[in-house]
C-alpha cells in the first residue's frame, strides 16, 4: 500500500503557500501553542476519536453506517491531514496513491493529469487538516461498504501517505449535528468560488460544506495577518502562480478545516478558533491547468465571529 513520489520535481503545499520564512515562523507556533480539544456534537452517536501521528495513526478498523463523526487530532507542529476516500470499482490503494503524490509534481501538466487520475480514482468524503492547537471534526453519511482512511502529510511533496481500510456495516439513526452556518463552492462560467452568506462564520461551530462543482474542493481557513487586505492577498497568490516564492505571507497559521469534497457531496465541519479576520480558501488542484484553485481565485476574507 505504498507508491514512490517523484522525490527531484516536486513542491510541497507548505511551501506554496506560506513562503520560506513564515513556513518556519508556523512551524514553531503550531509547536508552542496548546491543543483544544473540540467537543462532541450535541447530537448524534459519539465521535470517533483519531489522533494522526508521522507514521501512524489511530483509527478503526470497522463501525456502523450513518451519520459519523470524526474527531481529529495530531501533535505534528507542521500539521497533518486526515482523507476519507472511497476507492471506485478496481482501482487499488497503490494507484491512488500514486496520483496523489504526483499532485505535487513540479510542472503544472503534471500535477493537471494527477488531478483527472485522483477523480478517476477515488470519490473524496472530506477530512480534517489539523494542527496541534487545533483539532477538527467532520461528519459524513456512510453507507455500507469499504472506505479508506489515509494519513496525509500535506507540508511535505515527497512522504508517503499511510492508509488504512474502514469497513462500514449496517445503518445507525441518521442524525446529525446542528448547523451554525454553511459555505458553497459555487461554479458559473468555469469559475469556481465561495458562497459565505454576510461573509462571517462561527469560530466556534458546525458548518455544512457544500461542494456544488464538478472538482474536488476543499475548505480550510487561515488567520490573516493585522492589516492584510484583500489586494495583499491576491498579489501574493498571483506571485505564487507565477513561479515565485514570496517571503512574506498574508497568512499566520497553518491551514485547518474540511480536507476536499467530490463534486456534489457535503459534509459538517466542526471547528474551534479565535475570533478575527480569516482566509477561507481550496487549495485543490485544478484538473486543467494544474494550479491551486487558491491562486487562481477561489478564497474569501472572512470575519469569525
Amino acid at each position: 500500500m505504498t507508491a514512490k513520489p517523484d522525490t527531484g520535481r516536486a513542491v510541497s503545499r507548505r511551501r506554496l503557500l506560506l513562503g520560506g520564512a513564515a513556513g518556519a515562523a508556523l512551524a514553531g507556533l503550531a509547536a508552542a501553542a496548546p491543543a483544544k480539544a473540540a467537543p462532541a456534537p450535541a447530537t448524534g452517536p459519539a465521535p470517533v476519536d483519531i489522533v494522526i501521528h508521522p507514521d501512524s495513526f489511530t483509527a478503526p478498523g470497522q463501525l456502523r453506517g450513518g451519520s459519523v463523526t470524526f474527531r481529529v487530532s495530531t501533535p505534528e507542529p507542521g500539521g497533518r491531514s486526515l482523507l476519507l476516500i472511497r476507492l471506485r470499482s478496481g482501482v487499488s490503494v497503490d494507484r491512488y496513491l500514486t496520483a496523489l503524490a504526483a499532485t505535487s509534481a513540479y510542472d503544472p501538466a503534471e500535477r493537471a493529469a494527477a488531478e483527472r487520475e485522483l477523480v478517476a480514482c477515488a470519490e473524496n468524503l472530506g477530512g480534517a487538516v489539523v494542527t496541534p492547537d487545533s483539532r477538527v471534526s467532520f461528519t459524513q453519511f456512510l453507507l455500507p461498504g469499504t472506505y479508506h482512511l489515509v494519513n496525509f502529510d500535506y507540508t511535505s511533496a515527497t512522504a508517503v501517505p499511510q492508509v488504512k481500510p474502514l469497513t462500514v456495516t449496517g445503518l445507525g439513526v441518521p442524525r446529525f449535528p446542528d448547523v451554525d452556518d454553511y459555505v458553497l463552492h459555487r461554479e458559473r462560467n468555469d469559475s469556481v468560488s465561495f458562497l459565505v452568506p454576510s461573509r462571517k462564520l462561527k469560530a466556534t461551530g458546525e458548518h455544512l460544506v457544500v461542494n456544488t462543482t464538478r472538482h474536488n474542493n476543499e475548505a480550510v481557513l487561515s488567520r490573516l495577518a493585522p492589516g492584510a487586505t484583500a489586494e495583499d492577498v491576491a498579489a501574493y497568490f498571483e506571485a505564487i502562480k507565477n513561479g515565485q516564492w514570496p517571503s512574506e505571507s498574508p497568512v499566520t497559521t497553518m491551514p485547518i478545516g474540511l480536507a476536499p469534497l467530490s463534486a456534489g457531496k457535503q459534509a459538517i465541519v466542526r471547528t474551534e478558533l479565535t475570533p478575527g479576520a480569516y482566509l477561507l480558501y481550496s487549495y485543490a488542484t485544478n484538473a486543467t491547468t494544474g494550479h491551486p484553485r487558491a491562486v487562481e481565485g477561489l478564497y474569501r476574507l472572512i470575519t469569525l465571529v
